[in-house]
């Protein structure tokens, strides 16, 4: 048992690695910053709005999970950025017309704009 989840465990750390060099060359190729690191600036004492600005005109924030991509569009909400958010969600719908969480955030963007 232990010499099979010593494979396992050497076999999803392969794995990751495989995954992380393509992810590195695109963060090279699209002069991108990952959200994890974009959060990172945030969380030492960043505020949203600045930080998104300052960046937005000169590199991409690339995001690799939905939940980091649910917090993006939450935070783009909430600091008004509404238009672009509605972009994202349009498109996001598009694809997933049904998905829960995105149809939570067009709610709260639509209530926003009736404030």
């Amino acid at each position: 048992m232990t010499e099979i989840i010593q494979n396992i465990d050497g076999s999803l750390e392969k794995l990751s690695e495989v995954f992380a060099d393509p992810l590195r060359d695109r963060l090279e190729f699209e002069d991108g910053i990952l959200y994890k690191d974009f959060k990172n600036i945030l969380n030492e004492g960043g505020e949203f709005r600045e930080t998104f600005e300052n960046i937005m005109f000169s590199t991409r924030v690339i995001i690799t999970q939905k939940d980091d991509f649910i917090d993006f569009l939450d935070k783009l909400i909430e600091h008004d950025f509404a238009e672009m958010a509605l972009t994202y969600l349009e498109n996001a719908l598009s694809i997933y017309p049904s998905d829960k969480l995105l149809r939570k955030l067009l709610k709260k963007l639509a209530k926003g704009k009736n404030s």
